[in-house]
């Protein structure tokens, strides 16, 4: 994990707290779901394509195919949270744009981090957030941030898709 300190950033202030340095793995993830028994909600679909959760050869990718709720659950299990927005964007101050972005996911940390030293804040996965998207509608949503894009973007918190995970944090406050 990387400390990043309190401070201001585009969405306003934010306390110091630690911050995973790269998206959570499919090998990660993985040794989540072998030690609870944890079925993601793709998971759980019938018809998912078989590659889809914790593909072989792939332990070092980010996970995907996570819904906010699976994110949550594995953030608890770790002892962590998801970052909120703001923290989210603080963290990825200066972050250069991951190589091969929108070109499916590739290992986590394969380009260069940010000054903080946090990989793949834009590239590689769209992340999850801890913040209600504002204008959701009566569709329940949350702030997705990173991937191919620079904007908070809405996602349904039951969604999931081969380009979203997420990273965790840690408030010391």
């Amino acid at each position: 994990m990387v400390w990043i300190p309190s401070g201001s950033c585009e969405l306003g202030p934010v306390d110091g707290f630690w911050i995973d340095a790269c998206p959570v793995t499919n090998g990660e993830f993985a040794a989540f779901a072998a030690e609870t028994g944890y079925r993601t909600l793709a998971r759980r679909e019938p018809d998912l394509a078989p590659w889809a959760a914790y593909p072989a050869g792939r332990a070092d990718h980010p996970v995907t195919d996570v819904a906010w709720v699976d994110a949550v659950a594995y953030a608890a299990w770790a002892g962590k949270a998801l970052p909120t927005e703001a923290e989210w964007v603080c963290a990825a101050h200066d972050a250069p744009e991951a190589p091969g972005a929108g070109a499916g996911t590739r290992p986590v940390a394969a380009g260069a981090p940010n000054g903080y030293g946090l990989y793949d804040m834009f590239g590689n996965v769209s992340e999850w957030t801890a913040d209600w998207h504002r204008a959701s509608g009566p569709l329940p949503m949350k702030v997705i941030r990173g991937g191919a894009g620079r904007l908070a973007r809405p996602y349904p918190v039951h969604g999931y898709g081969d380009d979203l995970g997420f990273r965790c944090v840690v408030r010391t406050g």
